[in-house]
């Protein structure tokens, strides 16, 4: 017995620790409780530890992946807001130019300006229709002719309307609602003014002038030319009669087609005792005689039908009123 407790305390002071090692180790494991002792913490595998390593790289590069994305996404947004007001200033601008059906150009924005505009109009013509009960023929007339430098020809018409009203027998309203029917695009309207114009002074230059710019927006240009002539045998000093003929006769010459070849004037042996009796007429049925003989006119057309029988018909009339003249002279 005592030599194997001999053998175990030999064994132990081989194996055992040394005082001085165990006095290292209870400075070492101070804080350290017993079960911690007992049950050391076991560590990972190395295959455990790379595959940790590598699922927190990946979600580490789908993180940067996600940032990156959302980055450019906030980047992208923030472009699209700045580009967004130039879009829109840039609508703005067509919107603000033209109206709805591209008739118009003002700054309104982006209503339809046709209403606006017609209202304001009617509000103008209201407003210039608010008369004194005192105004007379006179007043309104020069109300109408400031209404016609203004371009507002409806406005005048309701003037001259106004002054017609007044004063029935007016010549100078009718020749000036004539003149506004004629701006209006109303050409027969503005040929019954100036025919009752005429009715009223057949001698009136202006109402003279007005029917035959009448007759030629009407397209019967020979008749335009009578008047014309007329007009510039009545008062040649007028520039208006002198220019209305000459266009009267491009009008005829551009119906026919090219310009009738100069003949030389026939003998007048038979006008010497007609003239007093036509008077001034006999220049105009000289000249649409001489219409009738133009070798252009012989051309089948329809329009050189019409040319001739008016021509026709207005020298039958001249040859009624010369015989009716005759016998009465007779």
């Amino acid at each position: 017995m005592d030599s194997q407790k001999n053998a175990i305390e030999q064994a132990r002071s081989i194996l055992g620790l040394t005082k001085d090692a165990e006095f290292l180790q209870s400075f070492v494991r101070v804080g350290v409780t017993e079960e911690e002792e007992e049950s050391p913490t076991p560590k990972a595998s190395i295959s455990k530890r790379v595959t940790q390593s590598a699922e927190k790289r990946d979600d580490e590069v789908q993180e940067d992946k996600y940032s990156h994305n959302e980055q450019k996404e906030s980047s992208k947004s923030r472009k699209k807001k700045e580009r967004k007001p130039k879009r829109e200033k840039r609508r703005r601008e067509e919107e603000i130019y033209t109206d709805k059906d591209r008739a118009a150009a003002v700054v309104m924005g982006s209503k339809d300006i046709k209403q606006s505009l017609n209202l304001k109009d009617k509000a103008e013509r209201s407003s210039a229709l608010q008369l004194p009960d005192e105004a007379d023929a006179g007043t309104l007339l020069a109300l109408a002719r400031a209404e016609m430098m203004r371009e507002r020809y409806r406005n005048a018409v309701s003037f001259v309307d106004k002054a017609i009203e007044l004063a029935p027998e007016e010549k100078a309203a009718y020749v000036a609602r004539s003149k506004c029917y004629l701006l209006l695009g109303e050409p027969r309207r503005a040929l019954a003014d100036a025919e009752t114009a005429l009715s009223l002074d057949p001698k009136h230059a202006k109402a003279l002038l007005q029917k035959a710019e009448a007759l030629y927006y009407c397209g019967e240009f020979e008749m335009s030319l009578v008047f014309y002539h007329r007009g510039l045998r009545a008062r040649p000093d007028l520039i208006e009669f002198r220019l209305g003929v000459q266009k009267a006769q491009e009008a005829i010459e551009n119906t026919i087609g090219e310009k009738p070849v100069k003949k030389p004037a026939p003998k007048r042996s038979s006008s010497k005792s007609q003239k007093p009796v036509l008077g001034q007429l006999m220049s105009d049925k000289l000249y649409l005689e001489n219409l009738l003989k133009n070798p252009d006119l012989a051309i089948a057309d329809k329009k050189n039908d019409i040319v001739t029988k008016q021509a026709e018909e207005a020298i039958r009339f001249l040859e009624n009123r010369e015989e009716f003249w005759r016998q009465q002279q007779s």
